[in-house]
């Protein structure tokens, strides 16, 4: 993850990333990620390099890894 970037969970949107020098979002959602649904209620950094832990809004949790501006899903 780059300092140029903003994360942000989102209601309906799934994850969003907001780029700084640019000033625009890309979202990265269930449709393009395989995330299992569009509405994350929380985020948190893993204790694992490079990895976070996504909450669900009825579907559970995620762990994911950012790599080369995609997101692999760990575990779901």
């Amino acid at each position: 993850i780059t300092p140029n970037y903003i994360w942000l969970t989102t209601v309906k949107g799934g994850l969003a990333r907001f780029d700084k020098k640019t000033k625009k979002f890309t979202h990265f959602t269930q449709g393009n990620t395989g995330l299992k649904e569009n509405f994350i209620r929380a985020s948190c950094k893993s204790k694992q390099k490079g990895k976070y832990w996504l909450g669900y809004r009825s579907n559970g949790i995620a762990l994911i890894s950012i790599v080369n501006d995609q997101i692999i899903i760990e575990k779901q």
